[in-house]
């Protein structure tokens, strides 16, 4: 009884564990992309009839976002094997990754604050509020 009292897990349950993780990281992946092919669907059928929101592109791209990460976290079973290359690819691709989703959605929620606060630059005359609205959707 006082041998296993550290807290560790044993190598069966971190293998356990390690499946259940890549596996609804796989559900997740599927969910995401039935969702971005709907999405596609019904944008490509009604897009003359109505028009795109902004806020919606915005949670579109969050959602491919968000859908690639879990791509890259089905490939957690790598873990499992005992080469190392493999494991530091994966951790390498994954960094990478995470890194470039907290520059994506540092953006996006600048972005969703602007649409959201309506500064000062933007309340302007039509035309020009257009066309400074059109600078900043670029940048």
């Amino acid at each position: 009884m006082a041998e296993n009292q550290s807290g560790c897990l044993t190598e069966q349950q971190i293998k356990a564990a390690n499946i259940v993780y890549t596996s609804l990281s796989f559900v997740s992946f599927l969910f995401g992309l039935v969702s971005i092919l709907l999405n596609r669907f019904c944008y490509y059928r009604y897009k003359d009839r109505f028009q795109v929101d902004t806020t919606e592109g915005i949670f579109y791209l969050s959602l491919v976002t968000f859908t690639t990460t879990e791509l890259i976290d089905c490939f957690q079973w790598v873990l499992l094997l005992t080469n190392t290359v493999a494991c530091t690819v994966l951790g390498t691709v994954r960094e990478y990754f995470m890194i470039s989703i907290l520059v994506i959605h540092i953006c996006l929620g600048i972005h969703l604050f602007i649409l959201m606060t309506h500064p000062k630059c933007l309340r302007v005359i039509k035309e020009v509020k257009l066309k400074k609205y059109k600078l900043l959707q670029r940048v």
